[in-house]
C-alpha cells in the first residue's frame, strides 16, 4: 500500500562516477536521528535497481538490504557475531521499475530490526527472531550489525529513487486487533 497522494517530485540518487579501476562512491542522505526513543520507524517509497551486493557496507552499518537480480530481498545482519548477507526466505519479489513502500523498524534497546514492504506483514525468516527480545528463532526480527543507539546515515548504491521519507518514533501502521462477530 503506497503512501497516498500525488507524487510530483522525488529524489534520484546516482553514485558519483569515478574511473573504472576504482569503486563507485555511494550517494548519501545524512542526518543523525537521535532522541529519547527506543524504537525508530523509517518509512519511504523506493524504486531500486535490482542487482549485486552493495560495496560500502561495513561493521558500522546497522541495517542494509537490496533486491537481488531475481527481485527478492537480501539483508545484512549479525548472524551470531558474524555479519553476513542473507537472502530472505519469505521475501516478496520487487519487480523491475516497481515502486515499493518500505518500512524499517529499529529497536535500539535490543539491537534488532525488522522490515515490511507495501504495508504487508513483516518479512519472516528462519534466521530471524520472533520478538525484539529474541525469544525463539524463525521470525521477522534480525540482529543489527552495528549496535549504535541512533541512525545517522541513509545510503543508496546504484541508481535509486525514493520519495516521501518519514523517520519517526510512532508506528506508521496501526497494529489493530480485528474482531469478527457472526
Amino acid at each position: 500500500m503506497p503512501i497516498p497522494g500525488p507524487h510530483t517530485k522525488l529524489v534520484c540518487l546516482i553514485p558519483d562516477e569515478v574511473p573504472l579501476a576504482r569503486p563507485r562512491i555511494a550517494a548519501m542522505v545524512a542526518s543523525k536521528v537521535n532522541g529519547n526513543t527506543s524504537t525508530l520507524f523509517s518509512d519511504f517509497l523506493w524504486r531500486p535497481r535490482r542487482g549485486a551486493e552493495p560495496r560500502t557496507v561495513t561493521t558500522n552499518t546497522q541495517v542494509a538490504f537490496y533486491p537481488h537480480y531475481n527481485g527478492t530481498l537480501v539483508i545484512y545482519h549479525d548472524d551470531g557475531g558474524t555479519p553476513e548477507w542473507h537472502p530472505l526466505t519469505n521475501s516478496p519479489v520487487i519487480n523491475t521499475s516497481e515502486w515499493v513502500r518500505v518500512t524499517v523498524e529499529q529497536n535500539f534497546i535490543h539491537s534488532r530490526w525488522r522490515l515490511r514492504l507495501n504495508g504487508q506483514e513483516h518479512i519472516s525468516d528462519p534466521k530471524g527472531w520472533t520478538s525484539a527480545q529474541g525469544s525463539t528463532p524463525d521470525g521477522p526480527w534480525f540482529d543489527m550489525v552495528s549496535k549504535g543507539a541512533a541512525m545517522s546515515l541513509v545510503e543508496f548504491e546504484a541508481e535509486s529513487y525514493f520519495d516521501d521519507m518519514v523517520v519517526q518514533s510512532e508506528n506508521p501502521f496501526t497494529e489493530a486487533l480485528l474482531l469478527i462477530v457472526r
